[in-house]
């Protein structure tokens, strides 16, 4: 796979969690919350400089490096944290929570296990074939994620409300501050796909691409922020349960669209797809590096297995959602992206990069 690929991987992958959370943050901060994004750039953009390191060794993957800095046995428990336990956690709530939002939405009655089941059997085709045809397919749907990302905001222009956006007070920074480690999660997702980078043929142009990448999502998230707190404001927000597809359910092209909701829920399913696949590709490679089995598919189906044991354990969904909006996720890509940055800096310190 190429470095484009990656992190257009990881890119459609944070689309759905970040929509998930994101506007009930920006709640938080009033009518300066869709500035969440806007305001953390400059961090998650120097958080990215620390994929330089594969500049500096381009002979090195991810595990490499890892046991080079750490050493063998304290590189291999930090890569099983992060880059197994924390994507793993991530899947299981993640699952669970795709099938919930179908339920809760457009399919109102309907069993979650139809939705499980589906997105399983999704993740399945997509990653048996290993890193490189996961990552292709990311392309793909990143492509798609956006393209409705665009639809949206352009067709909510009209019901956007000034008053809910402007003016930006003062008195709302601290709110805007306290909401800005969310933000910081995008780089996060990007530390994750950093562990794929023994698969990358150009690992040098990997922080380069992550900085693009970072730009372009914070654009787009930052329009959907626009979109949730413009039409329904910050008050509303706090009042249901899935902002983005309250501000759009009223929507329509037109002539053309009589309901953009539908979009909005397409949204989610390609992106779960995406991350559902990220999770899992870094989860099977890590476990391999570590445990060095060197044929992928010896370990992709015993993973496979775990996972849908995991997704079909009953959990309340309210609970599921609340619990990985403001916990599992934030805590989980802080290790990551925390295990990301303790390898550079450490790897400075050692004169290893």
């Amino acid at each position: 796979m190429t470095a484009r690929q990656l992190t257009a991987l990881c890119a459609a992958g944070m689309v759905s969690p970040a929509t998930q959370a994101l506007p009930f943050w920006a709640a938080g901060a009033s009518r300066s919350g869709w500035l969440i994004m806007a305001v953390c750039l400059p961090l998650n953009l120097l958080a990215a400089c620390t994929f330089i390191i594969y500049k500096n060794r381009p002979e090195l993957g991810f595990a490499e490096l890892s046991m080079s800095v750490f050493g063998r046995v304290l590189g291999k428990f930090l890569m099983l944290a992060a880059g197994v336990a924390a994507p793993m956690v991530m899947l299981a709530f993640n699952t669970r929570v795709f099938a919930a939002r179908f339920t809760a939405t457009i399919f109102p009655g309907a069993s979650e296990y139809v939705f499980l089941f589906a997105l399983l059997t999704l993740t399945f085709f997509i990653t048996r074939g290993g890193p490189a045809r996961a990552a292709r397919m990311g392309v793909i749907l990143l492509w798609a994620a956006l393209g409705v990302l665009a639809l949206l905001f352009i067709c909510s222009l009209g019901t956007l409300k000034a008053a809910n956006l402007f003016p930006v007070s003062p008195r709302d920074y601290g709110a805007l501050a306290a909401a800005a480690p969310v933000g910081l999660s995008v780089f996060g997702v990007f530390a994750l796909g950093s562990f794929l980078s023994g698969h990358v043929s150009n690992r040098p142009e990997l922080a380069r691409e992550t900085r693009r990448a970072i730009v372009t999502m914070t654009v787009f998230l930052t329009a959907i922020l626009v979109v949730c707190v413009g039409v329904l404001g910050p008050e509303m927000i706090k009042r249901t349960d899935y902002p983005v597809f309250t501000a759009v359910k009223d929507l329509y092209f037109p002539g053309v669209l009589e309901r953009l909701d539908v979009f909005a829920v397409t949204l989610w399913m390609l992106s779960d797809t995406a991350l559902a696949a990220l999770y899992f590709i870094v989860a099977a490679v890590t476990l391999s590096r570590v445990f060095g089995i060197k044929q992928y598919k010896n370990i992709a189906l015993p993973l496979h297995i775990i996972i849908a044991g995991q997704a079909f354990y009953r959990m309340d969904p309210l609970a599921a959602r609340e619990l990985m909006i403001f916990t599992v996720e934030p805590v989980c890509l802080s290790v990551t992206g925390g295990f990301v940055l303790l390898l550079y800096t450490v790897g400075k310190i050692r004169r290893k990069i």
